[in-house]
């Protein structure tokens, strides 16, 4: 019984490499666009290259897959720092302005509760 060459097709190429770069680039594509930091609506692109270098003989063909994926940058995003000294000069970033006045106190903390103390009943 003769050995039956197999075609190559999308599903075998490189040992079923091609199928499987889709995927992990899909995997790519998909976690972006659930990334809230991402623009919602912005084109994601998976690129598939195939290339494919014969041989002098033309029997025999090189063949490279080089998938990429271009995914939606983050949006920018601003805040503002506010910069603090401390007694001995030292300077701090910090997220809150030093200079604000606190108009509420912060709670005060509690003591927990005394634990109940049963006595044996008389008897």
């Amino acid at each position: 019984m003769e050995h039956e060459p197999i075609p190559i097709n999308i599903g075998n190429i490189c040992g079923g490499a091609l199928i499987e770069a889709f995927d992990l680039k899909l995997a790519e594509v998909l976690a972006n666009v659930m990334d809230v930091n991402t623009e919602a609506r912005a084109k994601r692109v998976i690129t598939l290259k195939v290339t494919i270098v014969p041989k002098d003989d033309r029997v025999t063909l090189d063949v490279q897959i080089d998938p990429s994926v271009n995914l939606a940058p983050l949006r920018p995003s601003n805040s503002k720092i506010f910069i603090g000294k401390d007694a001995e000069g030292f300077l701090y970033a910090l997220n809150e302005d030093p200079r604000q006045m606190n108009i509420f106190s912060p709670p005060q903390r509690q003591a927990p509760p005394a634990p109940i103390e049963f006595k044996p009943a008389a008897g």
